[in-house]
């Protein structure tokens, strides 16, 4: 499988068409959007408001733009405030319209998107059971072309089938932060996407037990796509401080405490205590090009096939949000012949 590449960027008020044609002219095979209801950040959101977005607003439109590139969230949410039906529709439909250029990225969700909404926020065992019952629903309507009943532990569905099906099969790539979820993505998923780590631990608890639950499945290891999704770009030694204060709430992700929290606000609160060496460690922040180069080459000896960057550095850097050309010029054409 060849390696690829896929850039997470948030639209731009008035510039969007000219972002993302640019990201497709510079050779990335996809283009990830999050979904959010609430931000990470109360302080970049007041700031910037345009990076708090819902992706199903933008794909059609980045698909309508671009003319090969392949398009998805990442990752939604598929068990509370969207129903899997209805996730379902959407997809199958956007899928019609522009066939074999949509991939959905699916995740047991984030508290500080769903709660404040539906009231609730159960253990991550039971999102896990809810999501493989999610995928079971979303594919069922996408394959049957009759009527049927769904009786499940969460989701119950009555006379129900789509008219618009999806015209090719869309992949499903499954977020993973650890085994338990890595197992889940090798049974009910295309593929599996880890999420800002270091190579080590993508390798060993992400990668190895998802190839062998696709094993257990029945499924062919190389015809799994798995990505990591994270951070970075290359930065100016000077302004590292600058860089380091505005990725502190950018990757609040990494922080275990961060997932606790349901106001923007307070996340802005707990963000403040990630450890700098953490940081550089699990994200790929770096000085030089071939720093950059390096690091990335360190997850695809590991296996990783597709790598998903969201290269901050513009944003964190007080500029226009783009995709450094350096992207294009230099790391990109250097692993389109590689194999690892």
């Amino acid at each position: 499988m060849n390696l690829k590449f896929g850039v997470e960027v948030s639209p731009l008020p008035n510039k969007t068409k000219s972002v993302f044609l640019a990201i497709e002219e510079s050779g990335f095979d996809t283009v990830w959007m999050g979904d959010h209801f609430l931000p990470w950040s109360n302080i970049d959101a007041e700031r910037l408001p345009y990076i708090n977005y819902m992706s199903l607003v933008y794909l059609p439109l980045i698909l309508s733009y671009t003319s090969k590139i392949k398009v998805g969230p990442c990752v939604l949410c598929p068990l509370f405030r969207y129903h899997p039906a209805i996730v379902a529709q959407y997809f199958a439909q956007l899928d019609w319209t522009f066939p074999s250029r949509v991939i959905l990225g699916l995740g047991t969700g984030e508290k500080i998107n769903e709660y404040p909404i539906v009231g609730f926020w159960p253990n991550l065992k039971e999102r896990r059971e809810r999501l493989v019952e999610a995928v079971k629903i979303i594919r069922m309507l996408w394959e049957n072309k009759d009527f049927f009943d769904f009786d499940g532990q969460y989701y119950r569905l009555k006379n129900v089938k789509l008219y618009v099906r999806p015209k090719q099969k869309i992949p499903i790539i499954v977020s993973a932060g650890g085994s338990q979820m890595a197992k889940i993505a090798g049974e009910i998923g295309d593929g599996v996407m880890a999420f800002v780590a270091e190579s080590g631990e993508v390798k060993n608890k992400i990668i190895n037990p998802f190839y062998e639950s696709l094993k257990k499945s029945g499924k062919k290891i190389e015809e799994a796509e798995v990505y990591l999704y994270t951070v970075g770009g290359i930065v100016d030694e000077k302004i590292l401080p600058k860089i380091l204060k505005g990725l502190k709430r950018t990757a609040s992700f990494i922080h275990g405490e961060a997932f606790k929290q349901y106001d923007p606000r307070e996340v802005d609160k707990v963000t403040i205590n990630i450890p700098e060496d953490v940081l550089f460690k699990k994200t790929l922040f770096v000085t030089s090009v071939d720093d950059l180069i390096s690091r990335i080459e360190e997850y695809f000896k590991v296996g990783v096939n597709h790598l998903v960057v969201s290269d901050l550095t513009s944003v964190l850097e007080g500029k226009t949000n783009r995709i450094s050309e350096v992207w294009k010029r230099k790391i990109i054409p250097y692993f389109v012949s590689k194999k690892f």
